[in-house]
């Protein structure tokens, strides 16, 4: 998560960017990242669309793939966002943003985000999932 820490006032908005590191072969993720609703509210990344989005990232390019799920909740405090790649579309490898939260403070207090996420990769035509290490984030929002 980056970044790891932030810190914003109450009406404020910041983005989180979801991240992946040092992965090889990546093709498709599933993540909920879950927040303390009564602090933190999710701004919506695509009003046009119904339902709460967020922002897609660029490390598996939405252009090349199917994206399952792109949903918040800001009553129950998770976001759930699935992606993968379609063939043609080569597996990714390296470094890069999964996709971008905008968290607004509604509260003050402490905010964990805490992540849990599957990683399935692709590697000469052979689907495996990508043992990862998660790490959450911290929102502190002040008055």
């Amino acid at each position: 998560m980056s970044p790891a820490h932030l810190e914003l006032g109450v009406g404020d908005i910041a983005p989180v960017n979801v991240v992946v590191r040092n992965v090889t072969d990546l093709y498709a993720v599933d993540i909920h990242l879950f927040f303390d609703a009564s602090l933190l509210e999710v701004q919506d990344a695509n009003p046009v669309k119904s339902g709460i989005q967020i922002a897609p990232g660029t490390f598996l390019d939405p252009a090349q793939g199917y994206l399952f799920k792109n949903y918040a909740d800001n009553d129950a405090g998770f976001v759930w966002f699935v992606i993968t790649l379609l063939h043609p579309a080569p597996a990714v490898s390296g470094e890069g943003t999964l996709f971008t939260v905008n968290f607004q403070g509604q509260a003050s207090g402490t905010s964990q985000l805490r992540l849990k996420a599957q990683l399935v990769g692709l590697t000469e035509g052979e689907v495996a999932p990508i043992s990862a290490v998660t790490q959450g984030g911290t929102i502190v929002i002040t008055p």
